[in-house]
């Protein structure tokens, strides 16, 4: 009976360091969103709407429906930036707060945290739903990518 109990205080002590091990720092969260705004503004005098990006890229685009509240997406945020650099100049990868454009979300039939939705020509080609690493999902879109296998 001792060492049981013994044996579920360390799994729970181990638990809980996993836990905390893979939490994201809430800085890394800010300054990835920060980076983000800045490169947007620095591709645009103005800020773009969703509908006006997907109509007049060229290039395809990885839209994030994402919460700040959302702790997969806040996992997600460091995947994302893993996955811009991977793909640099073939995919063009936005962010979309859902409480802010709930309207956004429902017309895309976004119900679950993180989404992915992939456009390309402005039509939605794939979708991903929740916590995926950077090559995961790098697999998943290449073929829809420019030079991507088909």
């Amino acid at each position: 009976m001792r060492n049981s109990l013994v044996f579920c205080l360390l799994s729970l002590l181990i638990f809980t360091f996993q836990i905390n091990a893979i939490r994201p720092n809430a800085n890394m969260w800010e300054e990835y969103t920060a980076v983000l705004q800045a490169e947007n503004k620095e591709n645009k005098e103005e800020d773009v709407s969703l509908e006006k990006l997907l109509s007049t890229s060229t290039t395809p685009v990885l839209v994030d429906f994402f919460a700040s509240w959302c702790g997969p997406c806040r996992l997600l945020a460091p995947e994302l930036q893993e996955l811009a650099d991977a793909t640099e100049g073939r995919l063009v990868i936005a962010k979309l707060d859902v409480d802010k454009e709930p309207e956004m979300s429902e017309m895309y039939g976004v119900a679950a945290l993180p989404t992915m939705v992939l456009f390309v020509d402005g039509k939605p080609m794939h979708r991903l739903e929740g916590y995926l690493r950077a090559p995961r999902i790098l697999e998943k879109i290449e073929k829809f990518l420019p030079g991507g296998n088909k």
